[in-house]
Formats: C-alpha cells, structure tokens, sequence
C-alpha cells in the first residue's frame, strides 16, 4: 500500500524522494488539465492500491465540483456535476482536511456504485498557496491507515501543477483580450516595433508582419506639429510617461485619433531598454468634437469655437513674445451677389473664400473661422505689424484674383473682401474690446470704398 512506500524511517527520506520524481516526471509531461488530472487520479490510487478514484475540479463561477478525470471506473456511470453544498463534501470544503469515510455501504445511495470498490473513501482537498480548495480527489479503498504528511506532499506536487496549469490558462486569456481588444505595441529604445496587438492591426490596417521591425513613424500624421514629438521623446527618453492625444495615418492614409499613453521599460540596470504603448480609439470623439466646432458649409471653425479661443490666444501672444493679428472680413455686396446669382451660386462662392483663407494660413496656431453669414475671420501671430499687413492683404489680393464675377460690386467687376486688422501688442485689453476695435476698422475699410485693409497701425492699404 501508500503508507507501506514509506513504512521504513531509514528509507523515508529516499522513498519520498522517488515518489515525488516519479510524480514530476509524469505531470510535466501532460500538455493540458484532463491529461493533469487524470495522471494524478490514477497515480494516487495505484500508489494506495485502491480499485477506483475520481478527480473534481471546483467551478466556483457555478458554485458546484465538476467531474474531470476517473480511474477504473467509466465516467458515464458518474455524477458530472455535483453542488458543493452537497453533504458528503461540506465537510471537507469548509474544513480544507482530508476526509475518511468508513463502511460506505451504509453511508446511502450516494455511494452504492461504490461499494463493490470498497469499504473506504477519503475525500482529498487540492489547496492552492492561499488555502483555497481548486480541486477534490476522492479515492474508494478496502482499508487504509494514512500517513497524512506523505500524502499532503504529493497533493501538494498535485496542486502545483493544477495551479500552474489555470494560471497559465488564465494568463493566455488575459493575453488574447489584450491581443483583440487593447491597441498596443512595443518597441525598443530606438521606437522600433517588436510587438504590435491585433487590435493595433485593425485600426492602421497594418498586419504584424507589416509592422513588426519598422519605426512608428510608419503611423505619422503630416499635420502634427514637429514640437509635439520632440517633447513626445524628451518626455520617454527622461524616463518618464507620456500621455496625449495624437492623429495618425492608416495604410490606406486614412486619419484617426488615439488617446495614448507610453511607458518606458527598464533593463536590470535601471537603463530604458524599450517603450511600452497602450492607445484607445478616440476617432469617433474627435469627429463628434470636430462637427462641434465646424461650419457645416465651408468646413472652417465656426464662431463658437472663436469664442473659446480667442482669450486664449490673447494670453498666448504673452507667453510667446510674439503680437497677435486678428483680421475681420467681409464679402462686399454679398447680398446683392446672392440676389443676382442665387444662394447656391453665393454657397460656392463662400466655399472658394473660405478655401482661399485657409490657404493663407497655415501655421500650427493661425485659424481661420466663418463668423457668421459672409463674415470670416483670421487669428495669427507675427512678429512685426509689417508681416500682419503682407498676411492680410495678400489674401485679399488671392480672392480678387479667384475672378467670380460680380457686377454689382462696386469696388471691382470681382468678388472681392473688406478688411479690418487688428495687431494687438501685449496692450491691456480684453476679447471683446479687441473685437469691437477690429470691426470698428472692418466698417472703416467699407466706408472708405471696400477692397481694403484698415489697421490700427500707422500704415493701411
């Protein structure tokens, strides 16, 4: 029997050593929990010559044992699923010792396939290193005196591997969530991508093998300032984590928007060996912020959005050391052009204004915004009037020279604009005193035959 293995004291330490050998050698050679369990069913209940056994695995989400491997006995003629309220375990659940049972024909039905096994059965817990119960052996023998602290030694050689075997299958879930659902990836000091989630395959439309090996420059949007990935880098490069959000380009040069957040990783040595990246899809966001903050017609910003950063850029203008221009426009006779072309005709004709403005700015700070009806404005830093000046009124020029016919404007057979330039100079001032200031010179302009910039500087055009 078992306890015959360890009968001899002289022995005992050699034997336990065997055993334990042999135990290892069988259990590490099973590739998943069936061939675990059913490897240490069977090696219990030979080693205790006993003529059958079974082995439960704890569903603790479904609060019940359920049957996993067998010895000796055909499965089909057991319980598969067994409440661990039920009698005959509670016991040895709430207590987490092992239990004998003696003359188990007379214990009832629940043990009458038993009984031409046996007279005996011990119910065995599996306890992880917390002392919960993971599993339950219950082996059926004829007569047996335990020797208890061998026999824990191989439950625990048992647990270990249960344990380590749910660990694992637990780690490779957790890894395929974050592989489907997380955009991530890794790379090394240098920003070259060793790893690259499936989520992260998704979304820029790159495989892994596409990926794997380049820079993350691969995902670089043209329109981001060259400032924000310098201190992207100086940031990681210190050690510390960045976070902010970013736009980037697909495969296909579709745009959209991550909130990102990376994580140096460091070598033994207290040295960055690489950088981790976790990043959530914030496109939706941005194009709900976007529509926000948009004129519907012309795609420029629209007055809300000037009315959010127009003390903003007041404040800037400090910071910076530079003056802040904000110039009026104003379509001349706009509404006779509607009247005489139609309001489709006076639609194209915002459009390509609109279009022309943007053209004229194209710094990362300079906006160009759709006040209102056929007022637009322009907010841009400079660092002398002059400069203001030659920004406003060679776009003024630009949309003459688009030459849309318009015979009822009296200051050219053309579309043309009216302008009122503001340079604000670190004076104190706040947004709506510069803003009545700069129409004040806008009805100046008109006033004195449109097609015109008017300024509060000494020189006009």
């Amino acid at each position: 029997m078992f306890y015959d293995f360890f009968k001899k004291d002289k022995n005992k330490k050699t034997n336990i050593t065997v055993l334990v050998n042999e135990l290892y050698s069988k259990l590490n050679n099973c590739n998943n929990l069936k061939e675990i369990t059913t490897v240490s069913i069977s090696f219990l209940s030979q080693k205790l010559e006993a003529p059958t056994g079974l082995f439960y695995i704890i569903d603790q989400q479904n609060q019940q044992l359920n049957l996993s491997s067998t010895y000796s006995i055909s499965a089909k003629n057991i319980r598969h699923n067994i409440n661990l309220n039920d009698s005959i375990f509670y016991n040895t659940l709430t207590s987490k010792n092992i239990e004998i049972f003696q003359n188990i024909d007379k214990l009832g039905s629940k043990f009458d396939i038993f009984t031409s096994y046996g007279d005996h059965v011990a119910i065995i817990p599996i306890l992880d290193e917390y002392k919960n119960i993971v599993a339950v052996s219950q082996v059926i023998f004829f007569d047996y005196s335990p020797r208890y602290e061998e026999l824990k030694t191989i439950i625990n050689i048992i647990a270990e591997h249960i344990i380590k075997y749910q660990k694992n299958e637990e780690n490779k879930k957790y890894f395929n969530l974050l592989d489907k659902y997380v955009i991530t990836s890794t790379t090394n000091k240098d920003g070259i991508i060793n790893f690259a989630s499936e989520a992260f395959c998704q979304i820029s439309g790159y495989s892994k093998f596409e990926l794997i090996g380049k820079s993350h420059n691969i995902l670089k949007h043209p329109d981001v300032d060259k400032t924000v990935y310098k201190n992207l880098w100086d940031t990681i490069k210190q050690g510390r984590i960045w976070k902010g959000e970013l736009p980037n380009l697909t495969k296909d040069g579709t745009t959209y928007w991550v909130k990102a957040k990376i994580t140096p990783i460091f070598g033994f040595y207290g040295d960055i060996i690489g950088y981790t990246s976790i990043r959530q899809d914030i496109t939706n966001k941005k194009l709900l912020e976007k529509i926000s903050i948009t004129d519907s017609l012309t795609s420029l910003y629209n007055r809300r959005y000037f009315d959010e950063v127009f003390s903003s850029h007041i404040t800037l203008s400090k910071r910076i050391d530079k003056k802040l221009a904000f110039c009026m426009i104003d379509i001349d006779h706009f509404k006779q052009y509607n009247d005489s072309y139609g309001h489709q005709e006076g639609d194209n004709a915002l459009k390509i204004v609109a279009k022309t403005l943007n053209k004229s700015l194209k710094r990362e700070n300079d906006l160009v915004f759709r006040l209102g009806g056929e007022e637009f404005g322009l907010l841009y830093f400079v660092e002398n009037d002059k400069d203001a000046l030659d920004i406003a009124n060679q776009t003024r020029i630009d949309i003459e020279n688009k030459k849309l016919i318009h015979e009822n404007n009296s200051a050219s057979k053309y579309i043309t604009v009216s302008m009122g330039l503001y340079i604000y100079n670190k004076e104190k001032m706040t947004k709506d005193e510069m803003y009545k200031k700069t129409d004040e010179l806008l009805y100046e302009a008109k006033q004195d035959g449109r097609n015109k910039v008017k300024t509060n500087t000494s020189e006009e055009i």
